[in-house]
């Protein structure tokens, strides 16, 4: 039995989007609170229970895979452990390196954008995505965990790959919606590394990223920063081994702020927001390591998750049971009347900044058109992420 989660319209919905539009032809992604104005929740209006089967089935892994059952939540949404950065997702399960994090996404290409919109700051490297040839310049936008996942410098725990391309069983020449959908999914994500259930989720975006945007952002430690913080505490706890039992606590203190005067130049002052203000913190930093020692709460109890966060695990994007429907989403456990299927901040765009405009004066809208929600009379679209 094959069951597809199906969700419905207004009219008005239907004529926000009248046209089927369809396109021949890393600065990766943050989750900056300022531009999450509102949630999107589904609801379920019957009972749903998780049985998959189809042709493409290989391609999109079961719960078994993902290392999950009906019971235990593998994914949620909830405040980030980083101060300011708004949302960020936490592993309800223990994930082994190498495994896949949650359900593959699909990832939608915005080209050629003539005004810098808030996509700028959630998109990925075209080249990463397999989509730099598609126009002169492409923004590419992966939801799910592409535009969900925050970025720690020392605690990067995830890493993307590549999407695959195909047409999603649509043919242009006896489907009137072909390229009305992405041809680019099974969007993945892998842990880098051994994560403990209750940890929160964190992906590189490149040193650059956060170097470009100094002035919004100040001095964000980067991988470096937290190496070099790690040699420092390591430097200190050889003094105190050697020396400490010999010198007061007043003597080890100004030792300490001897160290920090002298890493206070413009090359390493975003170690000094690393390491420890006093001498008897240096044993934290040693423990636990700098990174996690800046950022304690990046590791979340799963009562807590429970009580503050969504489980955002329930859907999967699969082949839709509707005939030339391109991907639908499916249900990956029983779902009861009545419940929140799944829950997800909303982007807003101006609808003006999804017009393309081409040399001969014509004029046609950005494929990611096909996934906003809108109102015909409002100058706004809203992607859910």
């Amino acid at each position: 039995m094959e069951r597809n989660l199906f969700t419905s319209f207004n009219e008005a919905d239907f004529t926000t989007t009248p046209t089927l539009h369809s396109h021949y032809t890393k600065t990766p992604g943050s989750n900056m609170s300022v531009f999450c104005r509102r949630s999107f929740c589904v609801i379920a209006t019957l009972q749903i229970a998780s049985y998959f089967s189809c042709a493409f089935s290989k391609e999109i892994p079961d719960n078994g895979e993902m290392g999950l059952d009906d019971k235990k939540c593998g994914l949620y949404l909830a405040e980030s452990s980083i101060p300011g950065a708004g949302l960020g997702l936490y592993v309800g399960v223990d994930v082994e390196e190498g495994d896949l994090i949650s359900y593959p996404d699909i990832c939608i290409n915005l080209l050629d954008m003539e005004h810098k919109t808030v996509a700028s700051e959630y998109s990925w490297s075209s080249s990463q995505i397999g989509s730099e040839f598609e126009a002169m310049s492409v923004d590419p936008l992966c939801s799910g965990l592409g535009m969900l996942t925050n970025c720690h410098g020392g605690l990067i725990n995830a890493e993307n790959a590549e999407t695959k391309y195909d047409g999603g069983g649509l043919h242009r020449s006896t489907h009137a919606g072909a390229g009305a959908i992405t041809y680019y999914h099974d969007y993945k994500t892998r842990a880098s590394k051994d994560i403990p259930a209750g940890s929160e989720l964190f992906i590189s975006y490149g040193e650059d990223w956060f170097l470009s945007r100094t002035n919004d952002l100040g001095d964000v430690p980067l991988e470096e920063d937290f190496i070099f913080a790690d040699h420092v505490a390591d430097a200190l706890k050889s003094y105190k081994d050697s020396y400490g039992h010999k010198t007061t606590s007043d003597a080890n203190d100004q030792v300490m702020e001897l160290v920090r005067n002298i890493l206070d130049l413009e090359a390493t002052s975003r170690v000094l927001q690393i390491l420890p203000d006093t001498f008897d913190d240096v044993e934290k930093v040693i423990e636990n390591g700098s990174a996690r020692y800046s950022l304690p709460e990046s590791i979340r109890s799963l009562e807590w998750l429970e009580t503050n966060g969504h489980c955002v695990d329930n859907m999967k994007v699969g082949p839709s049971t509707i005939p030339a429907a391109g991907r639908g989403a499916f249900a990956t456990r029983h779902i009861s009347e009545g419940s929140v299927i799944s829950v997800s901040p909303l982007l807003l765009f101006h609808r003006k900044h999804f017009v393309m405009e081409y040399g001969d004066g014509s004029q046609n809208q950005q494929l990611a058109t096909n996934y906003c929600l809108g109102h015909p009379q409002s100058t706004w679209l809203a992607r859910d992420q």
